[in-house]
């Protein structure tokens, strides 16, 4: 005779968010989470409608770290409006943030530990303030879990690159006849780099004759009417003679027209010495050449309008990483309608960046003696033309003349990338009390939560001072410093 409250009919018989809300909730169980082959929660949750990819493992790759910055993160972007425009809970609670704009690294949750996660997209910044804009993520955390559970998948790409592997285990007992309980877990994940040039579909992007990829031109180039800035106090404005200039093209090309090229322009250099622009004009060198040897001319194409663009092609389609993680939480029934809980975790996550390769222009741009070392003729015969220039007293300006000092441009691409390697340290400690207002349907929760982000960030790539002092030595190198790979057979180590 008793009056029915509640009928609830669900797949799994265990009542769900989504089935009792005025907001629209998408509830996504450990089992679906469990069923995919990927190592992120993040990335199951982006093969949803609600979610537009965020900070993932293939974007992130080339980010320059910073306050508002952080890679390696996995975040969540709810309907395309913003990483910090959605708000991430854990069982209904604030988690600590991976950087200034309190963007919530999914990596810091225990993977192992997750019940449930629920999306909600409607009506959540009323509930929840302004960084619930977009909505809610909540991730719930499995309750009263009791034995052992061990998870280890590994794999790769179809390429045979990108190998991916992640352990994970979590314990749990209950104590007290069930009012207790006590959880236990850890995660540990790798993730290999995966190149840019290592797909045809990218390098086929990079390539297509109406594409612009972008970057400096990386050959040896000598601007010679350069206005040298106060950090080259040594070098004035010095260009060589216009006859010279005209002279040199003239050699290279017969339809070459006196004044066609001014003595200021920036003049580049063949492998084999003879000049061209970056205009194209009469550049003889490889284009769309993938091979990285460090020699400046890998990735250069033509442009639709002529001119020469250069492609970095050591940049990481998806990035490498590491993490570490642990977590820990105790809950305990004092009455029936009160309960304790003490919960803490910690995350460490290793990343590494490409962020291009270290130019040879602005500060980077070295001051080069005129002297006995090894260079292209035609180059000779430019800064031999080279006049002494008079100031308005008439007096001569120093360091100008056929003796003078020239600037050199040059991207310094045999070393390597500039790459940088981050590493963020995450911890969170919460203790609370929570219950129920006997003959009511009144419930109450209090807790403190305290938690740390750190960042440290490490910048790996040459060294400005000593590429210049080393390349500014007098008569230094009979191998080509400038114009070959030589410079970095002999000297990588130094710099």
């Amino acid at each position: 005779d008793a009056a029915v409250e509640e009928i609830t009919i669900t797949g799994s018989r265990i009542v769900r968010r989504d089935l009792e809300s005025s907001s629209p909730i998408i509830t996504v169980s450990t089992e679906q989470l469990e069923n995919t082959s990927n190592v992120g929660i993040e990335a199951t949750l982006n093969t949803m409608p609600q979610f537009v990819a965020g900070d993932t493992q293939y974007d992130t790759g080339n980010t320059q770290p910073s306050a508002f910055a952080t890679p390696g993160i996995a975040s969540l972007n709810l309907r395309g409006l913003g990483v910090n425009r959605n708000l991430v809970l854990i069982d209904g609670r604030r988690a600590q943030p991976a950087n200034a704009l309190l963007v919530v690294d999914i990596n810091t949750i225990p993977s192992a530990a997750v019940e449930r996660v629920e999306t909600i997209t409607g009506g959540a910044s009323a509930v929840y303030g302004a960084d619930a804009l977009a909505g809610v993520v909540n991730f719930v955390l499995k309750d009263d879990f009791e034995g052992v559970s061990l998870d280890f998948q590994t794999g790769e790409s179809f390429e045979g690159d990108g190998a991916e592997s992640k352990f994970s285990a979590l314990i749990g007992m209950n104590a007290d006849e069930g009012r207790g309980n006590v959880m236990f877990g850890v995660d540990w994940t790798k993730r290999s780099q995966v190149l840019q040039r290592d797909r045809d579909w990218r390098s086929a992007g990079w390539f297509d004759p109406g594409s612009i990829p972008g970057g400096f031109l990386q050959p040896p180039g000598y601007r010679a009417g350069a206005n040298v800035d106060a950090r080259f106090p040594t070098v004035a404005l010095n260009p060589p003679s216009q006859a010279a200039v005209d002279a040199m093209f003239l050699k290279y090309d017969p339809s070459y027209q006196p004044g066609q090229v001014s003595n200021r322009a920036e003049i580049f250099w063949n492998p084999d010495g003879s000049p061209f622009l970056q205009n194209g004009y009469l550049y003889k060198g490889p284009l769309l050449k993938t091979e990285v040897d460090g020699q400046g001319y890998t990735g250069i194409k033509v442009r639709p309008d002529g001119n020469l663009e250069q492609a970095f092609l050591e940049g990481m389609l998806s990035s490498p990483l590491e993490r570490r993680a642990a977590f820990g939480r105790a809950t305990y029934d004092i009455n029936d309608n009160l309960s304790g809980f003490v919960q803490a975790n910690f995350t460490s996550v290793d990343t590494a960046q490409a962020q291009g390769y270290i130019p040879a222009i602005t500060v980077w741009q070295a001051v080069i003696p005129n002297d006995a070392r090894e260079m292209p003729a035609d180059l000779r015969a430019l800064l031999d033309s080279r006049t002494v220039r008079l100031n308005s007293a008439g007096q001569p300006i120093a360091n100008t003349g056929p003796t003078a000092p020239w600037v050199l441009y040059r991207g310094l691409d045999f070393l390597g990338a500039e790459r940088s390697k981050n590493q963020t340290d995450i911890y969170q400690t919460m203790f609370g009390i929570e219950g129920r207002l006997p003959g009511n349907d009144w419930t109450y929760e209090a807790y403190v939560s305290t938690g740390r982000t750190t960042n440290q960030y490490l910048g790996v790539n040459g060294s400005q001072q000593r590429y210049q002092s080393l390349v500014s030595a007098p008569n230094w190198g009979a191998g080509g410093f400038v114009f070959g790979s030589g410079y970095q057979q002999t000297c990588s180590t130094g710099l």
